[in-house]
């Protein structure tokens, strides 16, 4: 477990991927997450990498080695009250400190006082080495080379834990593509790995994690990115949206790759399989549209539009863009519009924390808008769901013709994956009840005329797009009969308002809906019930009280929406105490199981939180199960 310290500008992100992608080349699993601040320069910044040979989904409490390019790492200056990272250090880990004197850059207190930390390196019995990057780097190439001493970093770390030269250099210059910064960072990089076989540094009881077998044509990507991919691969050819953070990865990432005419976007394997080139093949075959709007409000009307139209169109945005989108989300439940919205999590309320994570709006996603219509909300824990369940949500909002939220958080947005190729042969595209211009021509002819609203046994009515002959109806926001007519009668309005909840009862009972998952042993009186990005530390967890001998299971929650009441009465059936994990103050997937399974004064249920802004990690989970988690 490696963290990489200093402040927002020094190059600590880079440094995080750059040994993340040389673990990738390696054969290592590799998982980072951020910790920044929200503005562009000057305060703390804190990466954190994890390597396994393992499959592995989120980082550890627990520090092996400590890259500080400055004094944040081991003194909290501003009394922020943060966790500092020399503190999690294990025994016998590893600091590496940028030992350059003060430097004339506008980042404060670049120069590590060791004396601050000195205690704890000697209670921990931490192998200390100081290089100077820094100073050296700005030596040889001036003032504006000073972010390269992240290369130096890579030397020292390359060197201790004899890596590949050639793995190595091959992701240096994967990342800086030729030219001068090129020359500097493998000038820096060298620098560093020669520094440390001159002072003769060894880690006699830390080493690099061995080969996991993971080929290099698997993925290293964030998580919003393996959301815009699943989005391209399900059809979405209409993106409009509003830069909003952490849902931002999502917009850049459909940006670069909106299909253009003529022109290839994503990337084949080096060896691909025949689905994954008809896939790809597919992907071309029409251009789309990609649209910056000036709010989310714009975005959310637009998006009405462009489903109505018949596009596959999506949108992202957290908290505060998602609260400007309800009076249109509420217009695409009256309207029946396949509107699909990801909704990726941040710490609220109000701006709040815009890079950290949390799940504090998993009621919002729920209940919000006014008035009520179906809604179905998704949740992902990983790369490979953040992929599956873009393409999912499609499929659901058109089978179901209602707003379908993908609801995710900063951590699976912006965290670092490494994900195995994705599964193209499970993709099934499913435009739901979507008339063909050849059932349309049969149904006038027979003398029954097009009902957009049209009242059925499911719910669900037959949708066309505007254009088709003989299609013709009012798509509205009024209360209305099934043909789109504004009608405000009282049996008018019960026979609408049974028609478009019945939907809600069918998808309820659709195994097509991604299932809960239940890890761990089967017949355990001790368990956790969990959602999104907490199921991988608490699954982890759980682990290692199996390991301990406390028999242990994790359900996982993955439709979030209609709620999957069976399931989780299942599952509670037998336990004696289940702890529900979640990143929010007001235990809000608690509040609903109390709602819809087990009321309110439950004694077998508790809970587990975090709701400072930092991803949940096994050590939180296995530190408040002996505390006995909160009534």
């Amino acid at each position: 477990m490696f963290a990489f310290c200093g402040r927002g500008g020094d190059g600590s992100l880079t440094t995080a991927n750059t040994l993340a992608g040389i673990g990738k080349l390696l054969g290592v699993c590799p998982h980072g997450q951020r910790g920044v601040e929200s503005n562009i320069k000057t305060e703390p910044t804190e990466l954190w990498l994890r390597l396994a040979s393992v499959p592995i989904a989120c980082t550890s409490g627990l520090l092996d080695v400590l890259v500080a390019f400055d004094q944040s790492a081991i003194e909290d200056e501003e009394g922020e009250g943060r966790t500092l990272p020399i503190t999690q250090m294990r025994d016998g880990g590893v600091l590496i400190y940028d030992s350059s004197p003060r430097l004339l850059y506008p980042n404060m207190k670049h120069e590590l006082n060791r004396a601050a930390a000195d205690a704890i390196l000697r209670e921990k019995k931490i192998l200390v080495f100081g290089i100077p990057m820094a100073q050296e780097i700005m030596r040889r190439f001036g003032a504006n080379a000073y972010v390269t001493r992240n290369a130096v970093a890579i030397g020292v770390i390359a060197e201790l834990f004899c890596l590949p030269e050639k793995a190595c250099r091959a992701q240096l210059a994967r990342e800086h593509k030729g030219g001068t910064r090129l020359e500097w960072n493998i000038a820096a990089y060298e620098f560093g790995r020669q520094f440390t076989r001159e002072q003769e540094w060894k880690l006699p009881g830390v080493s690099f994690p061995e080969s996991a077998g993971i080929l290099e044509e698997c993925q290293l990507t964030l998580g919003g990115n393996a959301i815009g991919l699943g989005a391209l691969v399900a059809g979405c050819r209409n993106y409009v949206g509003y830069p909003i953070t952490p849902a931002s990865e999502v917009l850049e990432y459909m940006a670069e790759n909106m299909p253009s005419p003529g022109v290839v976007v994503i990337a084949r394997s080096q060896d691909p399989s025949p689905e994954e080139v008809a896939f790809l093949d597919r992907i071309q075959q029409t251009s789309g549209v990609l649209i910056q709007e000036m709010s989310e409000l714009m975005a959310i009307n637009q998006l009405q539009g462009a489903a109505i139209a018949g596009a596959r169109a999506m949108t992202a945005t957290s908290g505060p863009g998602f609260s400007l989108m309800q009076e249109g989300l509420s217009a695409g439940g009256i309207g029946e519009i396949p509107l699909v919205v990801v909704l990726s999590q941040r710490g609220g309320p109000g701006t709040g924390l815009p890079t950290r994570t949390g799940q504090e709006d998993l009621l919002f996603s729920i209940f919000g808008s006014h008035g009520e219509f179906p809604k179905i909300v998704i949740s992902p824990k990983d790369l490979k769901e953040a992929f599956l369940f873009a393409v999912e949500m499609f499929n659901i909002a058109e089978r179901y013709q209602t707003p379908a939220i993908l609801l995710t958080e900063q951590a699976v947005a912006q965290g670092l994956f490494c994900s195995r190729a994705f599964p193209l042969d499970q993709i099934a595209i499913d435009r739901g009840k979507l008339l063909t211009q050849e059932e349309l021509d049969s149904l006038c002819a027979s003398g029954t005329p097009y009902k957009r609203y049209e009242i059925t046994e499911d719910g669900i009515s037959r949708r066309t797009i505007p254009g088709m002959r003989g299609g013709q109806h009012l798509a509205t926001t009024n209360e209305h009969d099934e043909f789109g007519s504004a009608i405000e009668t009282i049996k008018n309005r019960l026979a609408m308002t049974h028609k478009r909840m019945r939907k809600f009862e069918v998808a309820a009972k659709d195994r097509r809906l991604p299932q809960p998952r239940v890890f761990g042993s089967k017949d355990a009186r001790f368990g956790f019930i969990t959602y999104g990005f907490p199921t991988n530390a608490t699954c982890e967890a759980a682990a290692h009280l199996e390991e301990q001998g406390t028999p242990t299971a994790v359900l996982q929650l993955r439709t979030l929406w209609p709620f999957p009441e069976q399931a989780v009465r299942a599952f509670l059936r037998g336990k004696d105490t289940c702890f529900v994990v979640e990143q929010n103050y007001t235990k809000q997937l608690r509040r609903i199981i109390e709602m819809e399974v087990v009321g309110p004064r439950s004694r077998k249920i508790k809970s587990i939180l975090r709701y400072d802004g930092r991803p949940i990690t096994p050590e939180d989970v296995l530190e408040q199960v002996v505390k006995g988690g909160l009534n």
